[in-house]
């Protein structure tokens, strides 16, 4: 897999913060639309920020899909430490583009 290692300052956001077990990972393409309903429904007043800015967390301390394990090491072999869980920010996919080879997403690993 190619891919791009870019370390970036993320500014203080207010988090709208739900948590669920998903039975399978696959699950969040429902999950997620149904999370921004009822958001929109309970805060009719708030605005989300431009771009919107979504993403996971992993509390169980990785992704898992069943039982998979695996391990980034760029950050320990570039002398970083781990201050979080890693997490998916979802910056392109099938609110905006048509086909799936033109979705991006990002794995963020908050650092020390």
């Amino acid at each position: 897999m190619k891919y791009q290692v870019t370390i970036k300052n993320i500014p203080e956001q207010i988090v709208y913060v739900v948590e669920k077990r998903l039975a399978k990972y696959s699950d969040m393409m429902h999950v997620i639309p149904a999370i921004g309903e009822e958001f929109k429904k309970l805060n009719p007043n708030l605005k989300c920020a431009e771009p919107p800015y979504e993403f996971c967390e992993y509390p169980d301390g990785e992704y898992r899909e069943n039982n998979v394990l695996i391990r980034m090491k760029y950050a320990e072999e570039n002398g970083y430490k781990i201050a979080g869980f890693s997490r998916e920010c979802y910056i392109d996919g099938i609110w905006n583009k048509d086909s799936v080879d033109d979705w991006l997403t990002e794995i963020q690993l908050p650092i020390e």
